[in-house]
Protein backbone atom coordinates (compact mmCIF):
# COMPACT_ATOMS: atom_id res chain seq x y z
CA UNK A 1 0.00 0.00 0.00
CA UNK A 2 2.88 2.27 0.62
CA UNK A 3 3.57 2.02 -3.19
CA UNK A 4 -0.11 3.44 -4.00
CA UNK A 5 -0.34 6.12 -1.62
CA UNK A 6 3.00 7.43 -2.95
CA UNK A 7 1.61 7.12 -6.33
CA UNK A 8 -1.74 8.66 -5.59
CA UNK A 9 -0.24 11.05 -3.40
CA UNK A 10 2.83 12.35 -6.61
CA UNK A 11 -0.45 12.40 -9.08
CA UNK A 12 -2.20 15.27 -6.78
CA UNK A 13 0.93 17.17 -6.00
CA UNK A 14 0.98 16.47 -2.53
CA UNK A 15 3.42 18.21 0.11
CA UNK A 16 6.26 15.76 0.49
CA UNK A 17 6.25 16.48 4.55
CA UNK A 18 2.77 15.52 3.84
CA UNK A 19 3.52 12.21 2.14
CA UNK A 20 6.47 11.26 4.84
CA UNK A 21 3.90 12.04 7.62
CA UNK A 22 1.15 9.56 6.06
CA UNK A 23 3.96 7.38 5.46
CA UNK A 24 5.04 7.29 8.87
CA UNK A 25 1.36 7.30 10.10
CA UNK A 26 0.40 4.23 8.31
CA UNK A 27 3.82 2.63 9.35
CA UNK A 28 2.30 3.16 13.20
CA UNK A 29 -0.70 1.66 12.33
CA UNK A 30 0.35 -1.51 10.66
CA UNK A 31 2.39 -1.96 13.68
CA UNK A 32 -0.67 -1.96 16.08
CA UNK A 33 -2.30 -5.43 14.47
CA UNK A 34 -5.16 -5.61 16.22
CA UNK A 35 -6.12 -1.74 14.99
CA UNK A 36 -4.91 -2.24 11.73
CA UNK A 37 -7.30 -5.46 11.25
CA UNK A 38 -10.37 -3.81 12.02
CA UNK A 39 -9.28 -0.84 9.77
CA UNK A 40 -8.72 -3.53 7.00
CA UNK A 41 -11.98 -4.67 6.94
CA UNK A 42 -13.52 -1.61 7.11
CA UNK A 43 -11.66 -0.94 3.50
CA UNK A 44 -12.08 -4.85 2.09
CA UNK A 45 -15.63 -4.04 3.22
CA UNK A 46 -16.11 -1.07 1.11
CA UNK A 47 -14.61 -2.66 -1.71
CA UNK A 48 -16.92 -5.45 -1.77
CA UNK A 49 -20.56 -4.33 -0.19
CA UNK A 50 -22.25 -1.99 -2.70
CA UNK A 51 -24.70 -1.26 0.41
CA UNK A 52 -22.08 -0.38 3.15
CA UNK A 53 -22.22 3.21 3.89
CA UNK A 54 -18.62 4.27 5.10
CA UNK A 55 -19.90 6.90 8.12
CA UNK A 56 -21.09 4.07 10.01
CA UNK A 57 -17.15 3.17 10.44
CA UNK A 58 -16.19 6.74 11.66
CA UNK A 59 -16.95 5.94 15.25
CA UNK A 60 -15.02 3.09 15.39
CA UNK A 61 -12.04 4.99 13.38
CA UNK A 62 -11.47 7.39 15.89
CA UNK A 63 -11.51 4.49 18.56
CA UNK A 64 -8.38 3.00 16.68
CA UNK A 65 -6.94 6.38 16.38
CA UNK A 66 -6.62 7.01 20.18
CA UNK A 67 -5.32 3.19 20.50
CA UNK A 68 -2.27 3.74 18.21
CA UNK A 69 -1.52 7.27 18.94
CA UNK A 70 -2.48 8.24 15.35
CA UNK A 71 -4.21 11.96 14.98
CA UNK A 72 -8.09 10.87 14.27
CA UNK A 73 -8.00 13.30 11.08
CA UNK A 74 -5.05 11.42 9.62
CA UNK A 75 -6.61 8.36 10.37
CA UNK A 76 -9.56 9.50 8.26
CA UNK A 77 -7.35 11.14 5.55
CA UNK A 78 -5.44 7.20 5.55
CA UNK A 79 -8.87 5.53 5.50
CA UNK A 80 -10.07 7.40 1.80
CA UNK A 81 -6.68 6.86 0.69
CA UNK A 82 -7.17 2.90 1.15
CA UNK A 83 -10.68 3.36 -0.19
CA UNK A 84 -9.74 5.22 -3.35
CA UNK A 85 -8.17 2.09 -5.09
CA UNK A 86 -11.65 0.31 -5.06
CA UNK A 87 -13.23 3.72 -5.70
CA UNK A 88 -11.66 4.35 -9.39
CA UNK A 89 -12.87 0.48 -9.95
CA UNK A 90 -16.51 1.70 -9.08
CA UNK A 91 -16.37 4.51 -11.18
CA UNK A 92 -15.38 2.70 -14.02
CA UNK A 93 -17.93 0.20 -13.42
CA UNK A 94 -20.48 3.58 -13.24
CA UNK A 95 -18.90 4.66 -16.90
CA UNK A 96 -17.75 7.86 -15.11
CA UNK A 97 -13.93 8.71 -16.92
CA UNK A 98 -10.81 8.99 -15.12
CA UNK A 99 -10.91 12.46 -15.11
CA UNK A 100 -13.94 12.07 -13.13
CA UNK A 101 -12.20 9.97 -10.29
CA UNK A 102 -9.35 12.28 -10.78
CA UNK A 103 -11.56 15.75 -10.35
CA UNK A 104 -13.32 14.04 -7.46
CA UNK A 105 -10.32 12.55 -5.41
CA UNK A 106 -8.65 15.44 -5.57
CA UNK A 107 -11.12 16.82 -3.00
CA UNK A 108 -8.57 14.95 -0.42
CA UNK A 109 -5.93 17.40 -1.06
CA UNK A 110 -8.37 20.14 -0.85
CA UNK A 111 -9.43 19.11 2.84
CA UNK A 112 -5.65 17.92 3.91
CA UNK A 113 -4.67 21.35 2.98
CA UNK A 114 -7.58 22.83 4.94
CA UNK A 115 -6.44 20.58 7.68
CA UNK A 116 -3.03 21.85 8.00
CA UNK A 117 -4.08 25.28 7.87
CA UNK A 118 -6.47 24.90 11.08
CA UNK A 119 -5.11 22.37 12.89
CA UNK A 120 -1.46 21.82 11.90
CA UNK A 121 -1.78 18.28 10.96
CA UNK A 122 -2.02 16.37 7.94
CA UNK A 123 -5.58 14.50 7.99
CA UNK A 124 -9.46 15.46 6.98
CA UNK A 125 -11.16 17.15 9.75
CA UNK A 126 -14.78 16.68 8.06
CA UNK A 127 -14.77 13.06 7.02
CA UNK A 128 -18.54 13.10 6.71
CA UNK A 129 -17.58 15.46 3.83
CA UNK A 130 -15.86 13.16 1.50
CA UNK A 131 -19.17 9.94 1.30
CA UNK A 132 -20.70 11.99 -1.27
CA UNK A 133 -17.64 11.25 -3.85
CA UNK A 134 -16.64 7.53 -2.13
CA UNK A 135 -20.57 6.77 -2.70
CA UNK A 136 -20.85 8.08 -6.10
CA UNK A 137 -23.25 10.68 -5.24
CA UNK A 138 -21.11 13.62 -5.61
CA UNK A 139 -18.59 14.23 -8.33
CA UNK A 140 -15.47 16.73 -9.55
CA UNK A 141 -16.45 18.33 -12.65
CA UNK A 142 -13.50 20.76 -13.41
CA UNK A 143 -13.52 23.44 -10.94
CA UNK A 144 -16.59 22.51 -9.44
CA UNK A 145 -18.17 19.42 -7.17
CA UNK A 146 -22.00 18.63 -7.81
CA UNK A 147 -24.65 16.06 -6.97
CA UNK A 148 -28.31 15.76 -7.52
CA UNK A 149 -31.03 17.33 -4.87
CA UNK A 150 -34.52 18.02 -4.32
CA UNK A 151 -35.36 22.01 -4.73
CA UNK A 152 -35.92 23.63 -1.62
CA UNK A 153 -38.33 26.10 -2.97
CA UNK A 154 -40.73 27.81 -5.68
CA UNK A 155 -39.02 29.67 -8.03
CA UNK A 156 -40.14 31.30 -11.32
CA UNK A 157 -36.96 32.03 -13.32
CA UNK A 158 -36.38 33.59 -16.73
CA UNK A 159 -40.04 32.22 -17.64
CA UNK A 160 -39.03 28.68 -16.36
CA UNK A 161 -41.22 27.30 -13.56
CA UNK A 162 -38.81 25.53 -10.82
CA UNK A 163 -41.08 24.18 -8.09
CA UNK A 164 -40.44 22.51 -4.98
CA UNK A 165 -39.03 19.36 -4.96
CA UNK A 166 -38.13 19.27 -8.96
CA UNK A 167 -34.72 17.76 -9.48
CA UNK A 168 -31.60 20.66 -8.92
CA UNK A 169 -27.90 20.15 -9.50
CA UNK A 170 -26.70 21.60 -6.45
CA UNK A 171 -22.87 23.14 -6.44
CA UNK A 172 -19.98 22.77 -4.37
CA UNK A 173 -17.11 24.97 -5.05
CA UNK A 174 -13.96 23.39 -3.35
CA UNK A 175 -10.55 25.21 -2.08
CA UNK A 176 -8.84 24.54 -4.94
CA UNK A 177 -7.20 28.07 -6.24
CA UNK A 178 -8.30 30.94 -8.58
CA UNK A 179 -12.53 30.99 -9.12
CA UNK A 180 -12.43 32.33 -12.44
CA UNK A 181 -15.93 33.04 -14.44
CA UNK A 182 -14.63 31.22 -17.37
CA UNK A 183 -13.29 27.76 -15.57
CA UNK A 184 -16.63 28.11 -13.93
CA UNK A 185 -18.40 27.90 -17.08
CA UNK A 186 -16.07 25.28 -18.67
CA UNK A 187 -17.19 23.16 -15.23
CA UNK A 188 -21.20 23.97 -15.71
CA UNK A 189 -20.49 22.52 -19.11
CA UNK A 190 -19.64 19.48 -18.13
CA UNK A 191 -22.15 19.34 -15.84
CA UNK A 192 -24.56 19.87 -18.20
CA UNK A 193 -23.41 16.63 -19.82
CA UNK A 194 -23.10 14.30 -17.33
CA UNK A 195 -26.79 15.35 -16.11
CA UNK A 196 -28.55 15.29 -18.73
CA UNK A 197 -30.76 12.34 -18.03
CA UNK A 198 -32.03 14.11 -15.10
CA UNK A 199 -33.45 17.33 -17.75
CA UNK A 200 -34.18 15.47 -20.67
CA UNK A 201 -33.12 18.66 -23.36
CA UNK A 202 -34.78 20.97 -20.73
CA UNK A 203 -32.46 23.93 -19.25
CA UNK A 204 -30.22 22.27 -16.60
CA UNK A 205 -30.78 23.91 -13.33
CA UNK A 206 -28.19 24.97 -10.92
CA UNK A 207 -28.33 26.23 -7.04
CA UNK A 208 -26.02 26.84 -4.70
CA UNK A 209 -25.79 27.24 -1.35
CA UNK A 210 -22.88 29.19 -0.01
CA UNK A 211 -20.70 31.91 1.90
CA UNK A 212 -19.69 33.24 -1.64
CA UNK A 213 -23.16 33.82 -2.57
CA UNK A 214 -23.53 36.23 0.68
CA UNK A 215 -24.91 39.63 -1.34
CA UNK A 216 -24.01 42.10 0.70
CA UNK A 217 -20.42 41.14 -1.22
CA UNK A 218 -21.20 43.61 -3.55
CA UNK A 219 -20.68 46.62 -0.86
CA UNK A 220 -17.09 45.96 0.56
CA UNK A 221 -15.42 43.39 -1.98
CA UNK A 222 -12.99 44.39 -4.53
CA UNK A 223 -14.67 44.99 -7.88
CA UNK A 224 -12.86 42.88 -9.27
CA UNK A 225 -12.97 39.98 -7.25
CA UNK A 226 -13.89 36.37 -8.40
CA UNK A 227 -16.15 35.93 -5.96
CA UNK A 228 -18.41 39.18 -6.99
CA UNK A 229 -18.44 37.60 -10.64
CA UNK A 230 -19.14 34.30 -9.56
CA UNK A 231 -22.11 35.87 -7.41
CA UNK A 232 -23.83 37.68 -10.42
CA UNK A 233 -23.90 34.47 -12.18
CA UNK A 234 -27.26 33.56 -9.80
CA UNK A 235 -30.28 34.68 -8.58
CA UNK A 236 -30.03 35.09 -5.13
CA UNK A 237 -32.85 34.48 -3.68
CA UNK A 238 -32.50 34.14 -0.42
CA UNK A 239 -29.64 35.20 2.07
CA UNK A 240 -29.03 33.89 5.68
CA UNK A 241 -26.98 36.32 8.49
CA UNK A 242 -24.84 33.89 9.98
CA UNK A 243 -23.82 35.72 14.14
CA UNK A 244 -21.70 33.00 14.77
CA UNK A 245 -19.21 34.08 11.60
CA UNK A 246 -18.85 30.21 10.70
CA UNK A 247 -17.94 30.26 7.76
CA UNK A 248 -14.67 32.64 8.54
CA UNK A 249 -12.73 29.81 8.89
CA UNK A 250 -12.53 29.45 5.18
CA UNK A 251 -11.00 33.19 5.33
CA UNK A 252 -9.19 33.61 8.82
CA UNK A 253 -8.38 30.15 9.05
CA UNK A 254 -6.85 29.34 12.60
CA UNK A 255 -6.79 33.18 12.86
CA UNK A 256 -10.27 33.00 13.00
CA UNK A 257 -11.19 33.76 16.48
CA UNK A 258 -8.74 36.67 16.81
CA UNK A 259 -10.03 40.09 17.76
CA UNK A 260 -11.47 41.65 14.44
CA UNK A 261 -8.58 44.06 15.43
CA UNK A 262 -6.11 41.55 15.21
CA UNK A 263 -7.16 39.46 11.82
CA UNK A 264 -4.35 39.30 9.09
CA UNK A 265 -4.40 40.68 6.53
CA UNK A 266 -2.53 38.80 4.08
CA UNK A 267 -4.76 38.71 1.04
CA UNK A 268 -7.31 40.91 -0.26
CA UNK A 269 -10.12 39.04 0.33
CA UNK A 270 -9.00 39.27 4.24
CA UNK A 271 -8.73 42.78 3.80
CA UNK A 272 -11.74 43.52 2.97
CA UNK A 273 -13.59 40.85 5.50
CA UNK A 274 -11.37 42.68 8.23
CA UNK A 275 -12.47 46.31 7.44
CA UNK A 276 -16.17 45.16 6.73
CA UNK A 277 -16.24 43.24 10.41
CA UNK A 278 -14.26 46.55 11.94
CA UNK A 279 -17.47 48.21 11.11
CA UNK A 280 -19.86 45.94 12.82
CA UNK A 281 -21.32 44.66 9.56
CA UNK A 282 -22.59 40.92 9.68
CA UNK A 283 -21.41 38.42 7.80
CA UNK A 284 -23.99 34.90 6.39
CA UNK A 285 -24.28 33.31 3.06
CA UNK A 286 -26.98 33.35 0.18
CA UNK A 287 -28.49 30.41 -2.01
CA UNK A 288 -29.05 31.65 -5.36
CA UNK A 289 -29.83 29.74 -8.52
CA UNK A 290 -29.60 29.73 -12.75
CA UNK A 291 -30.89 27.48 -15.88
CA UNK A 292 -28.09 26.62 -18.52
CA UNK A 293 -28.39 25.39 -21.20
CA UNK A 294 -26.28 24.50 -25.15
CA UNK A 295 -23.41 26.38 -23.04
CA UNK A 296 -24.72 29.61 -21.49
CA UNK A 297 -26.62 30.74 -18.44
CA UNK A 298 -30.48 31.70 -19.61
Amino acid sequence: MNDYFIEFCERYDYPKQAIKYLLSSYQTLLSHHDAFSIFESFVKQYEVDETFEIKNCYPQLEELASKTTINPYTIYLLFFLSLSKSTKKKYIAKNYSIDIYNESMADLKYKMLECYQLHGVYGNCVPWWEDGFFQLTRVGLGRLQYEIIENDTTLVINGHLISQGDTVVNIHIPSSGPLTVQDCIDSFCKAEEFYKEYFKGRPTVFVCHSWLLFPHHLEFLPKNSNILNFLKLFTIYHTEFDEKKSDLWRIFYQDTNKPVSELPRTTSLQRAYADWLLQGKSVGCGEGIFLFQNGKIL
